[in-house]
């Protein structure tokens, strides 16, 4: 029997390694308005069923904290060198405290996954418990940090020095939208209990509020990109669209805005992973098999472009806006959406995609380069979040058989 190879640090011995070593099958899960959104049943199904599958990885815009139990995370901490400190959640008298997410039922399956790819601070695998001394626990990928995210095009020394987040708080400071910065942005704000979380090493928030939050937010983006056009700075700022309007009562609307490194992008995250662990297990990566859940952009960017050439299956969650801004072939935060809607092929199944990434080398399905994408409130009308990927997981004609339903639904 070959002996499994020993992954690099931080993926050596790791739960996501291990996992991939016996079964080559991720499930991918975004947490808000997506794995953490309809009934708890649905979610504990979900959860049930994925982990018996294969591994599973928690790509999300919270902060890694916020998806590992307490115990896990002073674990990790201290032996992890993990710098991130507890969350305040608990909210009382205006201010936030202290309290054990593991005693919310809003956190029940959507802490301690096999890896955690934070959406602004990074990629934290986890590692495997190893004797009494050393319990499990997560670590986060330095090297990728270092590569794709704290990228300072400095010309000097002394702005050499400077962190990505200091360097896009001088641009949001030089284009006026220093009063748009939501309250997690300041550290005195989370020490203090008004905020229930630190700042972010790789996301800078941007908040608007109101009827025309998201035109503001749309300006705020525009006078961004134009002072940084033509400058190394455009190289490692860009903005990405976070936005959940609510449509039922616009002026209560909020739209936000991060300000990311591109290395920060979810499907760039997902394939550091993928490609570190597949090279040291000596696994095509075309041979992993990966559901994707999301609701959001970054989510369906990920969908699109995210694992390589493995075998993607993306469900946007029922109750997105994201549905219909695709099926509308409308812009999404001020993203056309058009080109995106043409690379979708409709199939003889209502709510089924297949999208032809470039990326895929000769295509896992051995007819072609397709991945499926499934709009779950066309494919599985009425369902929410976790419920949507559920009703996935029922229609076992394409779960089990996702190779041969993309044949069928491309050639039949």
């Amino acid at each position: 029997m070959r002996q499994p190879a020993l992954t690099g640090f931080p993926y050596r011995h790791s739960a996501l390694a291990k996992r991939t070593r016996e079964t080559k099958f991720w499930s991918v899960l975004d947490l808000d308005g997506s794995f953490a959104a309809g009934s708890l049943a649905a979610r504990r199904e979900v959860y049930k069923r994925l982990k018996k599958q294969g591994a599973i990885i928690f790509s999300t815009a919270r902060s890694p904290e916020l998806v590992m139990s307490s115990k896990m995370l002073e674990v990790s901490q201290r032996l992890g060198g993990v710098t991130r400190h507890e969350p305040k959640w608990h909210f009382e008298n205006g201010k936030y405290s202290s309290v054990p997410i593991e005693d919310l039922e809003e956190f029940d399956y959507c802490r301690d996954p096999d890896a955690i790819l934070a959406f602004g601070e990074g990629i934290f695998p986890k590692k495997l418990r190893v004797g009494k001394q050393r319990p499990a626990h997560y670590v986060c990928d330095t090297e990728y940090d270092r590569l794709y995210l704290n990228l300072i095009p400095g010309p000097t020394k002394e702005e050499s020095d400077l962190s990505w987040r200091e360097v896009t708080l001088g641009v949001v400071k030089a284009v006026g939208l220093e009063g748009n910065l939501a309250a997690i942005e300041f550290a005195n704000n989370y020490k203090e209990g008004l905020a229930n979380v630190e700042p972010l090493k790789y996301r800078v928030q941007l908040d608007f509020f109101g009827r025309n939050s998201l035109m503001d937010k749309y300006v705020a983006l525009r006078r961004t990109e134009k002072f940084i056009e033509g400058s190394p700075l455009a190289l490692i700022i860009e903005g990405v669209d976070e936005s959940k309007p609510d449509e039922s009562s616009p002026d209560d609307s909020k739209a936000t805005l991060y300000l990311m490194p591109p290395g920060a992008r979810k499907q760039n995250m997902l394939n550091r992973p993928l490609s570190e662990i597949c090279t040291a297990e000596r696994i095509g990566t075309h041979e992993i098999r990966m559901p994707i859940l999301g609701d959001t952009l970054t989510d369906f960017y990920a969908m699109l472009y995210g694992g390589w050439d493995a075998g993607v299956a993306g469900v946007v969650a029922g109750g997105s806006r994201l549905f219909k801004c695709i099926e509308e072939q409308t812009n999404f935060g001020g993203v056309d959406l058009q080109l995106l809607h043409k690379g979708l092929k409709p199939t003889s199944r209502k709510g089924f995609f297949l999208f032809d990434n470039p990326l895929m080398r000769g295509g896992w399905t051995k007819h072609g380069k397709e991945r499926l994408i499934i709009l779950g409130d066309r494919a599985y009308p009425g369902t929410v979040g976790a419920e949507t990927m559920l009703a996935y997981l029922n229609d076992n004609k394409i779960y089990n058989k996702l190779d041969e339903e993309i044949k069928a639904l491309a050639y039949g």
